[in-house]
């Protein structure tokens, strides 16, 4: 378990690492009042290359008192799998209906398959993350986010507002 938790921490901490490079090379300021490109994603990069650190730190500092297997059981690993596949199938999703609506289909899908909660709670989180994203980037920063072939929730939210 240790070997596995230093390398997916030094992995996110690359990665953090090169959203912020990437973000800072697009711009991450403000301009006439409103954000640069990069701003989000500058952000995000360095709170996850902070986050990254910490885990680094708490990992090294238990190393030696890490005894656990990788997996405890089946279930362990049927709990990734079913993770990794919901991600998976969301990204593969984002080409086709757009963000919003993969978003409102892995959240629906992970809540209530992955995350065990109610229909109705799972209905209404996956229904309503998107629909606030919506607003605060497309309405007030006018960022648009990834469209895809059947952008079926642009369509929708185009005729309510």
């Amino acid at each position: 378990m240790r070997v596995a938790d230093l390398v997916v921490v030094l992995l996110l901490l690359a990665f953090g690492v090169g959203v912020v490079v990437q973000a800072e090379s697009v711009g991450a300021g403000w301009i006439r009042g409103r954000p640069e490109s990069g701003f989000f994603p500058y952000w995000l990069g360095v709170i996850l290359v902070a986050l990254s650190l910490i885990v680094l730190a708490q990992t090294l500092w238990r190393w030696r008192r890490m005894t656990e297997p990788f997996f405890h059981d089946r279930d362990a690993l049927r709990s990734v799998l079913k993770v990794g596949a919901t991600a998976g199938v969301a990204i593969v999703l984002i080409y086709f209906v757009g963000f919003y609506a993969a978003a409102v289909l892995y959240m629906l899908l992970y809540t209530y398959w992955v995350g065990r909660h109610r229909l109705l709670t799972a209905i209404a989180v996956s229904v309503g993350i998107p629909v606030v994203i919506y607003v605060v980037f497309e309405r007030w920063l006018l960022i648009l986010l990834p469209r895809g072939l059947w952008d079926l929730f642009d369509l929708v939210m185009g005729h309510l507002g």
